[in-house]
This record gives structure tokens, C-alpha cells and sequence, in this order.
């Protein structure tokens, strides 16, 4: 009697299984992640801008110290009263310091038509001129999609001696639309400006 009551169990712990299994699948299905989407800052679609050349100058550009909400691969939202939102699922494909410094110097190459524009960490056998570093403040989209740029940034020469006062900059894009593709259009239409203004600080540095 004790063997046939076993018997007797197996079918139902059996179903009891099956029916768990199904719940928990059911139960994942219907809380999947939706899927990451990433994102890159786009370069300014110019060509050089007269008067804006820079000889055989060679310029370095970064590094660009980001604060630590910004430091992250999320895409980030500020809201009122000091609040902000974290895009989990909107990322940069990339670190955003080393996207921006990169974005900022291909702006810097086409608005100048230079092709001595490089990136730091750069080759210790490159001869540099001139070199822009800074540190961003807000680079970041509030609620309505306004994309803010505001940074503190300086020129300096070979050697690491200022050429120019430290300035601070600051730059306001409307997004075109609604999204995290727009909004991110804004803040590479934040970038161009600066660059625009950073084409110009390097020439007049040049000069002098």
C-alpha cells in the first residue's frame, strides 16, 4: 500500500511542475526589459569657415572632466526643483567624455579644414601647438528637451602656458522633437557652437 500511494503522487507533482514552470515563463514574458538603444553626438555638416585657418598649428583637444552625474553610460534628464532622471535604456554607445572630445574635435577639423586636430591622449612624438581642455558643467536635456552645454574650458601652448583667459561658455538648443534622438541632436547642435566659438579663440591664440 505504501508503494502504490506513491504511484498515485507522481502524476499530479508532475502537473504541479508543468503549471509552475508555465507561470514563471508566463510572468518573464510579460515583464521583459525593452531593448537598449544607443546613441552617438553627430559633427557639425560645414565646410571651413573663411578667415579660420590654422596654418600647420597642431591642436589637442581634451581632456574634458565630466561631473560625476554625467560619468555614466545613461543618457541623463533634468527636472525641476534640482531633480534628475535616469534614462535606463538610452545609453552612449560609448564613454560620453571620449564621444564629446572626439565630436568636438572632427567640428573643429571641418570648420578650420585642418587635419591637425587630435585627440588626447595624443602620440608623445606629436609636436602640439595648442591645446583645449576644460570641464563641462551641464551637457544634458531637461523636461521640455532643452539641451544645455555649459563649460568652463582654456587654451594653452606646447608647454602647458595659458594663451588665453580661462572663459566659461554656456549654450541653449531646443530639441526639433520629442524623444531621446532629438534630444540628443540638440546637444551635438550645442557642441557645433561651442566649436564655432572654440574655432575662433584658436585663431586669434595663433595670432598672437
Amino acid at each position: 500500500m505504501h508503494s502504490q500511494r506513491i504511484q498515485s503522487c507522481r502524476p499530479p507533482c508532475r502537473t504541479t511542475t508543468l503549471l509552475v514552470l508555465c507561470a514563471l515563463l508566463a510572468g518573464a514574458c510579460t515583464t521583459a526589459s525593452p531593448p537598449m538603444r544607443y546613441y552617438l553626438l553627430t559633427p557639425v555638416d560645414s565646410d571651413p569657415v573663411p578667415g579660420t585657418a590654422l596654418g600647420e598649428q597642431t591642436v589637442i583637444v581634451g581632456p574634458f572632466q565630466l561631473p560625476g552625474y554625467l560619468d555614466r553610460p545613461q543618457l541623463m534628464v533634468r527636472l525641476p526643483d534640482g531633480e534628475l532622471a535616469l534614462r535606463e535604456y538610452d545609453r552612449w554607445a560609448e564613454p560620453l567624455e571620449a564621444v564629446l572630445v572626439r565630436t568636438l574635435a572632427e567640428n573643429l577639423g571641418r570648420l578650420t579644414g585642418s587635419q591637425r586636430i587630435i585627440t588626447f591622449p595624443q602620440d608623445r612624438r606629436a609636436s602640439v601647438d595648442q591645446r583645449v581642455s576644460g570641464r563641462v558643467m551641464h551637457f544634458e536635456t531637461d523636461a521640455t528637451g532643452l539641451a544645455v552645454l555649459q563649460l568652463q574650458w582654456s587654451i594653452r601652448d606646447g608647454s602647458g602656458q595659458p594663451l588665453a583667459p580661462v572663459r566659461i561658455s554656456e549654450y541653449r538648443v531646443q530639441a526639433a522633437g520629442d524623444g531621446p534622438a532629438a534630444q540628443v541632436a540638440a546637444l551635438s547642435e550645442t557642441l557645433a557652437r561651442f566649436a564655432a566659438e572654440l574655432t575662433i579663440a584658436l585663431v586669434a591664440a595663433e595670432d598672437e
